[in-house]
């Protein structure tokens, strides 16, 4: 790999090849609605606003359903115990 102290080691017409040429490179194309959609991307904290519709589904999404989920959980694990005659086992999440 030449770096640029040892292209002075390498004649002047070698050392043109080297280099790429952009002479024949075509300039790139940008579409706008891709621009749009990634600048909306990287920037989704700044829009967002906390509204009594967010403030309730992220209580819903946030706290109901994985307390329900639990409980759902514990009542089937508390289930199969009585059913195979194990004593019912008390859980962090038994409320």
């Amino acid at each position: 790999m030449l770096t640029s102290m040892n292209s002075r080691l390498v004649a002047p017409a070698a050392r043109s090849l080297l280099r790429p040429t952009t002479r024949n490179m075509a300039a790139i194309k940008k579409s706008q609605a891709i621009e749009d959609w990634g600048k909306m991307r990287e920037s989704t904290v700044e829009p967002f606003l906390m509204t009594p519709k967010n403030a309730l589904l992220s209580f819903i999404f946030g706290l109901l359903v994985p307390a329900a989920l639990l409980k759902g959980v514990l009542g089937a694990q508390h289930a199969r115990d009585a059913e195979v005659g194990k004593p019912r086992k008390d859980y962090v999440g038994d409320f």
